[in-house]
């Protein structure tokens, strides 16, 4: 059975996709400096998507890393 990455995460957009609001993210608790699957934003967005470079709180549904999704954050990475 594949790792569970159960809890929450601070990452960083690496890339928007404007459209849906998915981005892509660099989580380096979880991979270091690889990126992310696109990752939905969670529950509804009636904005734009976050900035590249911006801080999110990041989420894998059921733990499973192929599904991430993302909520905004003032948090920043240490």
């Amino acid at each position: 059975m594949a790792r569970q990455w159960l809890g929450v995460y601070l990452g960083r957009v690496s890339k928007t996709r404007a459209q849906d609001n998915w981005v892509k993210l660099q989580v380096p608790q979880v991979q270091g400096i690889a990126g992310t699957n696109w990752a939905a934003p969670m529950g509804f967005s009636s904005g734009s998507a976050p900035a590249a470079g911006s801080i999110v709180l990041v989420l894998f549904v059921g733990g499973d890393i192929n599904t991430p999704v993302y909520a905004l954050t003032s948090q920043a990475l240490r």
